[in-house]
């Protein structure tokens, strides 16, 4: 299993539309997506410290914190 996202498309038909036929293409090379890791038909979605939306990419406010925090040595 892994961590899984799915962003993009002009409308929630195409997006609906293209989920689709990534679950059957990954449904027939074996692979599983776990559901409740799966962010399907959002405005934004947040994968590995990134948030990614219609406007682009930026990093996520967790990891500028987590990027803040770091003690110095």
């Amino acid at each position: 299993m892994f961590s899984f996202s799915v962003c993009g498309g002009p409308t929630v038909f195409v997006c609906q539309d293209a989920f689709i036929d990534l679950m059957c293409f990954l449904f027939q090379k074996g692979c599983k997506v776990p559901r409740d890791q799966l962010q399907y038909c959002q405005e934004k979605v947040v994968f590995l410290g990134h948030c990614f939306s219609a406007t682009g990419r930026h990093l996520a406010e967790g990891r500028k914190l987590a990027v803040q925090n770091v003690p110095l040595s």
